[in-house]
């Protein structure tokens, strides 16, 4: 979910370390993290329940299901979408989200 306040952009996600292809036993973010909206970048201020890169957050047993919350800079009150991304080879990408 997405809550965007005076001060904040909030996002909870909760993730399941299994897929079809397998699964992964640790997480992390890099600091340099970002949400876009229109080619504006608002940087990642604060985490909670995932560890910053290099440190990870590991997963007890396959099929877990993790919840965390980062928080970014505030977003334009009205955005119609945003894309999450992490900088250079990160694997967070998570284009197009719909604020609708």
């Amino acid at each position: 979910s997405v809550t965007i306040t005076n001060e904040a952009t909030i996002v909870d996600i909760s993730i399941n370390n299994q897929d079809k292809d397998g699964y992964f036993m640790e997480m992390c973010i890099q600091k340099g993290a970002y949400i876009e909206v229109n080619d504006t970048h608002y940087k990642l201020k604060k985490v909670r329940g995932i560890a910053l890169c290099p440190n990870t957050t590991k997963f007890s047993h396959v099929g877990e299901t993790r919840e965390f919350t980062l928080t970014f800079e505030a977003i334009p009150k009205g955005s119609t979408s945003m894309s999450i991304v992490e900088p250079d080879e990160g694997g967070w990408r998570i284009y197009g989200i719909d604020l609708k």
